[in-house]
C-alpha cells in the first residue's frame, strides 16, 4: 500500500519501542513509499506523545500551505 501513495507527501511518526509497528517494519514501509516523505522517531511505544502530534500538525499545515 505504501508504494501506491504516489507523489503525495508522507509523514511517519514512529515510536522506537512500538510493539505494534516495530522499527524495522516502519523502516520497510518508509523505504517502499515513493516520496516526498519524512520519517521521525520518538522515544516511546505505539502512542505518540503530544509533542509528536504538534510536530505532525505543523508539518501538515506546511504541506497545505497554511500561513501563505
Amino acid at each position: 500500500a505504501a508504494r501506491k501513495l504516489g507523489p503525495r507527501p508522507l509523514l511517519m511518526l514512529n515510536g522506537r519501542h512500538d510493539p505494534v509497528i516495530r522499527p524495522e517494519q516502519a523502516g520497510r514501509l518508509y523505504a517502499a513509499a515513493p516520496g516526498p516523505k519524512d520519517l521521525r522517531w520518538w522515544e516511546g511505544g505505539h502512542a505518540v506523545p503530544a509533542g509528536a502530534v504538534d510536530e505532525g500538525a505543523a508539518w501538515l499545515a506546511g504541506q497545505l500551505g497554511a500561513g501563505r
